[in-house]
């Protein structure tokens, strides 16, 4: 089963359970089952979401080559979730519904040649 050292990148494609999230301005979130909650930006690099007795939290997902980072705008990479007991544990991914889209930048802080 997943636990809290689950390594959820090497679960990817297991997953079982669909469902649909809905994030709105400034920080509020309602579920496909009309269930309320909260969202929180974490820097610029991933975010928090409570709602229907669960707290999901992940990292947007990126990709570097060198000194350049390419962000995935709108998906994360597969992390860790658990119920507000923190007793149940299970794996998630997030996938914005749309287009992808991608943003590419210069690390600042990449040792250059």
């Amino acid at each position: 089963g997943v636990n809290p050292n689950t390594d959820c990148s090497k679960t990817a494609g297991s997953y079982w359970r669909k469902i649909s999230i809905t994030l709105l301005t400034p920080n509020k979130v309602i579920d496909e089952f009309g269930n309320e909650g909260t969202w929180t930006m974490v820097y610029n690099q991933g975010f928090s979401i409570q709602v229907n007795d669960r707290s999901y939290f992940a990292w947007s997902a990126y990709s570097q080559q060198g000194d350049v980072v390419t962000s995935f705008c709108g998906k994360t990479i597969p992390a860790l979730a658990h119920d507000t007991n923190i007793r149940h544990w299970s794996c998630f991914h997030g996938q914005k519904d749309g287009p992808e889209i991608t943003k590419t930048h210069i690390d600042p802080f990449h040792p250059r040649r």
